[in-house]
This record gives structure tokens, C-alpha cells and sequence, in this order.
């Protein structure tokens, strides 16, 4: 399919979801050449196949895989509501503070259970306590993973849950900026917990807004996050300090990002009345699926390397080629054997060989954008 067609069955889709988040709006009526299978396809790579599903619901349109795509989604937001408790049961037991984060967060906004799909459970706890966190997701069947994310860690458990337990909201090495300012902040306890905290409002749109940035300047992020930011506005608008969210997202460098993806989040769903520059944004969100793409990673990575204090291609294989601190410490074997992080230095090379294509794929951006770089530059007067 080509990006036309992509493009035109995602205005589709939100033109239904549209239908579902404002009442008001009559049933959608498809196209004849919309094809079911795509928009089901696009909406599952931007999680929003539930939505998608009741807007044609609505219109009185049959999808056998949307509709078992929404089902999916309703079960697994029982399963991840009913181990939320459990995690909070044993965390207050334990005297460890916690505050649940994202989707769990955001499903509320959402009309009816799973119609806001997520994967996993995303949760902050005090960092002083991560050996009891560890503790307690041993206790209740998680088993945690072997390589590890510099700001949170992983946990699983079978069949399928996740939980990313969050001891820096922002990897400090990678987002500086974020990392600083989060990491001493403190939360209110909840009226019903004393363990159980809470942003206000304002603080929790300034870091929706501060984690849709850093997915958006990585790998690209998709249109939940612009349904997700609008119906935050929309329901706390009225609880929300406008004046000191200004100022946090000026502290941040943020607020651009925020004045454009307001803007943008507020005319969605009609894509047709777009300009062509709020066109050509929307299609950021489009093409880069609820998680964002290999591809817009590489491509950002590379131009944040090319524009820094000028740097060129060879030194960008040699960083890419050696090992960072930040690569010790998500193997925690390395981490606490530093003789033997030669060993990883070593397999390097061997990991990247393992990965051909992604390799190739690397090495072709960084020649097309050098070479774009260059053009830009004999074009400057």
C-alpha cells in the first residue's frame, strides 16, 4: 500500500473514533474502497482498534476483526485492573511509595473498559526502595529482566504481563534536562493511601507532554498520544493551573511541542479542513504507528549526531561501535563485574553482523543524510 492509501484509511479511522469521542457527531459513513482489513490493520499498529471499532459500531458496519481485536482489548484491561490492585495491595503492605503512571492513568478518560488499550502497567515507586520493589515483584510471581532500561525496571510474568517499575521518570544520560528535573520532585499521597501518590492535573499533563516529546524526537510516537493529550485538556482543564504549566514546560523547553501538538490534537478529526503545514505534522503521528518506527529512530539518532559540534560519519560508526556507560549499566552482569565489559566490546561487532539489514539500513540513512547535509550547506549564501 502506498502512503495515499495509507494516509486516506487512517483519516478514515479517525474520522470514526471522532464519532465515538464526540457523541454529538452523526455515524461515519465509509467510503466504498475504505477496505476493513487495512483500517483494522492501521488502527492495531496505532492501539486504537477498540475505537476504531465502535465508531463502525456505530455507522452499523460489521468488522469480525475489529470486533475480536476490541474483546481482546476489554480482557486485557480487566486482567491488567485486577493486577493493578494486587500490585498496590502488596506495595502498601511493603510501606512503599507508588503512583501508578500513563495508560493506567488515562484509561478513565476513555468511554468504557479496554477502548484504551494498553500493554502493560507503568508505575513510579521511591528509589530508595527498589530492593523491597524487587522483593515484591519476586513475591508475586514477576520475574525481572535480564537487561535492564536505565531510568525503570522490567518485569514480567506469564502469560503476558509487563510491568515497567519507574525509579527515574527519565533516563538521565540520554534526557538530561528531564532527568534533573524529575528526579527530586515529590508527590502528594492520595486522600485513601498514604503509600498511593498522585500528580495533580498540571503536573500530569506537563509529563504526558514531557514523555510524548521524548518518543517524538526517538522513534516517533502515534496518534494515541494526540487523543490521549486531548482528552486529559478536555477533562481537567478547569482543575488545571494554566500559568504554572506554562512555566514548567518553559523550564523544560517543552512548551513549542505543546502549543503544537494542541493545536493538532484539536483538529484531528477533521483532516480534510487541515493547512497544508498541520497536513504534513498529522502525518508524523500517521506514519510512526503507537510506538513509533526503527526507522524514524535511526534517522533522529543520526541527525542529533551530524548536527552536534559537527560531527561526521566516521566518528558516528565509532561511537556506535563502542560501549557507554549507559550499555554497562543495562546489563546488570557487567555492572557489577566492570573487569569483564571487555567482553562486551568484543561482541559488538558480532551483535550488529547478527542484524544485517538493520545495519545496512543504518549506514544508508547516515550516507543519505551526510550527503543532504552537504547539499543544505552549498546552498547557504
Amino acid at each position: 500500500m502506498d502512503n495515499g492509501e495509507y494516509r486516506r484509511h487512517a483519516h478514515a479511522m479517525l474520522r470514526l473514533i471522532a464519532s465515538v469521542l464526540e457523541p454529538e457527531r452523526p455515524a461515519v459513513i465509509l467510503p466504498a474502497d475504505i477496505e476493513l482489513e487495512t483500517l483494522h490493520s492501521i488502527a492495531r499498529r496505532h492501539s486504537l482498534a477498540a475505537l476504531t471499532y465502535l465508531g463502525l459500531k456505530k455507522a452499523g458496519i460489521t468488522s469480525s476483526g475489529l470486533r475480536e481485536s476490541a474483546a481482546q482489548a476489554k480482557r486485557r484491561s480487566v486482567i491488567l485492573s485486577s493486577e493493578l490492585k494486587a500490585l498496590e495491595a502488596a506495595f502498601t503492605e511493603k510501606q512503599i511509595h507508588f503512583m501508578p503512571l500513563k495508560g493506567m492513568i488515562l484509561r478513565s478518560l476513555y468511554p468504557g473498559t479496554g477502548s484504551r488499550e494498553m500493554s502493560d502497567i507503568d508505575l513510579w515507586y521511591d528509589r530508595a526502595q527498589r530492593d523491597r520493589v524487587r522483593e515484591v515483584m519476586l513475591e508475586l510471581g514477576y520475574t525481572p529482566a535480564k537487561k535492564q532500561a536505565p531510568n525503570h525496571d522490567v518485569y514480567s510474568k506469564p502469560p503476558w504481563l509487563i510491568v515497567e517499575a519507574h525509579h527515574d521518570l527519565f533516563d538521565g544520560e540520554v534526557y538530561r534536562t528531564f532527568y534533573d528535573y524529575y528526579k527530586d520532585k515529590t508527590y502528594a499521597s492520595s486522600d485513601e493511601n498514604e503509600y498511593l501518590c498522585r500528580m495533580t492535573p498540571g503536573e500530569m499533563y506537563v509529563y504526558l507532554i514531557s514523555h510524548a516529546y521524548i518518543h517524538y524526537i526517538s522513534a516517533g510516537t502515534g496518534l494515541r498520544t494526540l487523543i490521549d493529550l486531548r482528552l486529559f485538556r478536555r477533562r481537567y482543564k478547569a482543575e488545571t493551573d494554566s500559568e504554572a504549566v506554562v512555566s514548567e514546560l518553559n523550564a523544560l523547553g517543552t512548551a513549542d511541542f505543546e502549543a503544537e501538538t494542541r493545536r493538532l490534537s484539536e483538529r484531528m478529526f477533521d483532516p480534510d479542513e487541515l493547512t497544508a503545514e498541520e497536513s504534513k505534522l498529522l502525518d508524523r503521528y500517521i506514519f510512526s504507528a503507537v510506538h513509533g518506527t526503527d526507522r524514524i529512530f535511526l534517522q533522529n539518532r543520526i541527525n542529533r549526531w551530524l548536527e552536534a559540534a559537527e560531527h561526521g560519519k566516521l566518528s558516528y560508526l565509532k561511537a556506535r561501535l563502542n560501549v557507554s556507560e549507559r550499555d554497562v549499566e543495562r546489563h546488570p552482569f557487567f555492572s557489577r563485574h566492570p573487569k569483564m565489559v571487555w567482553m562486551l566490546r568484543v561482541a559488538r561487532p558480532f551483535k550488529a553482523a547478527a542484524k544485517p539489514k538493520r545495519v545496512f539500513r543504518e549506514l544508508k540513512l547516515l550516507r543519505e543524510t551526510e550527503a543532504n547535509a552537504g547539499r543544505d550547506k552549498k546552498q547557504e549564501p
